[in-house]
């Protein structure tokens, strides 16, 4: 047995155009690659490889798939052995164990609450397109029309809807025949001991995917049916899904990172749809808090370049400060969209290509930022000059880089009028430099 998380690092890893492009002969067609398809004779080129989705899909013949898919398709072999021959292409280590039962049943379980997960993404889709294509729930319209979300982002996304009554999902999952323990395992319902009822309710839900494109977890921006407001939850920790690993946006976005090296990062779904919608499609979404190791490890395999985009709102100044540091501190080139906003997703909202493409040009290097934006809001942070001195010390101290040390040093001499050696000093007094 291979433990399930190098498993997953083998799908997350591969590369559909590299593992396919070593049996097919590939040509660029726009944002895709073509080839004859390997599964049928044909003379015209149907079979298509998307680099952006890790996907290849042949229109002849129907055959479809990921990296693995492909591998067992193309040599006719099973997952697992799809899995060895993949690790060895990449120099991942594989370590096999015999499966116990209790492993069997551990395993089992995963895959239980993969396909729940799967299914529930699918339930809230169409729940969504019934409302879209009909008087069914006349309520949610309007928010879809106010917040501006198009079709083709509904259907790229796979938003749906979770509807007001509490038990909506509770019931169609019932009816499928899952077990009551694996349904609350991925935390989609909640249970007081005798009833369940939904963890979404009222709300336009946003799958969260994983890199190699599986659904992991979800996020719902709740529906206040007195106003469009946009506050929004995610759904709990739980065994299928870790808040702390998982990204809104980044398989939708991760061929695009790629290709225009950079990525934007927003702490609201709504800000990621905007840029979206108008064409920066190399944007993901965290919320506020969270931001991790792991959620930088998975932007950096595309592009070790990052864009924040911030208000001027007190929570979103700190917030930015804080993505900052932990960005930096892992070798990061970040750059930030400053808007004079406090309200940044309806600001957005508003926004045409033109103003998205005139706030990504004037992106400032994070020094600038945090030297222009804390000293200008010392008061209402409750900060003196001293205090934001030492916050932006403490920047430049987690940087790994000790030439890239140096270069920050000086520019901050020259922003804030202050000799070089007294800020040395100040590093040094904090610790190694």
């Amino acid at each position: 047995m291979i433990d399930q998380t190098t498993i997953d690092k083998v799908i997350d890893t591969a590369k559909i155009e590299e593992v396919v492009g070593e049996e097919v002969d590939l040509r660029k067609r726009g944002v895709n690659l073509l080839g004859l398809c390997p599964f049928h004779n044909e003379k015209t080129p149907s079979f298509t490889v998307s680099p952006a989705k890790g996907i290849f899909k042949c229109f002849g013949c129907g055959e479809a798939g990921d990296s693995v898919g492909f591998m067992m398709k193309y040599h006719r072999i099973n997952f697992l052995d799809a899995i060895k021959q993949l690790a060895n292409k990449y120099h991942i280590e594989v370590e096999e164990e015999e499966e116990t039962p209790e492993a069997a049943q551990r395993r089992k379980d995963r895959e239980a609450r993969q396909l729940i997960l799967t299914w529930t993404q699918g339930f809230y889709h169409q729940e969504l397109k019934k409302m879209q294509s009909s008087a069914a729930h006349p309520r949610f319209q309007p928010f879809l029309h106010q917040w501006g979300i198009s079709s083709d982002i509904i259907d790229t996304f796979q938003i749906g809807l979770s509807l007001s009554q509490g038990d909506t999902l509770v019931k169609a999952i019932s009816s499928k025949g899952y077990k009551k323990e694996i349904v609350e395992a991925t935390a989609l319902t909640v249970s007081d001991g005798q009833n369940s009822k939904d963890f979404f309710r009222n709300h336009i839900i946003f799958p969260i995917l994983t890199v190699a494109g599986r659904v992991a977890g979800f996020s719902g921006i709740k529906i206040n049916e007195m106003d469009s407001s946009y506050g929004f939850i995610m759904l709990s920790e739980s065994p299928s899904f870790q808040p702390e690993k998982e990204i809104l946006g980044i398989y939708q976005a991760k061929g695009d990172i790629l290709k225009k090296k950079g990525c934007h990062l927003t702490m609201h779904p709504l800000e990621m749809i905007y840029l979206y919608q108008n064409q920066l499609y190399n944007s993901v979404s965290i919320p506020r808090n969270i931001l991790s190791g792991q959620h930088i490890k998975q932007i950096v395999r595309f592009s070790n370049n990052i864009t924040l985009w911030s208000g001027d709102d007190i929570a979103s100044i700190m917030e930015t400060y804080n993505r900052i540091s932990k960005l930096i501190h892992e070798g990061v080139s970040v750059k930030v969209v400053d808007i004079n906003t406090p309200h940044l997703v309806s600001y957005l909202q508003e926004q045409r290509i033109s103003s998205f493409e005139e706030h990504v040009a004037q992106a400032k290097d994070w020094l600038f930022y945090l030297v222009k934006t804390l000293y200008k809001n010392k008061d209402t942070l409750g900060l003196d000059n001293s205090s934001v001195f030492m916050k932006i010390i403490q920047v430049i101290h987690v940087i790994p880089d000790a030439i890239v040390k140096g270069v920050y040093v000086t520019e901050l001499s020259k922003h804030i009028n202050l000799p070089e050696d007294m800020i040395w000093g100040e590093l040094q007094n904090m610790g190694t430099i």
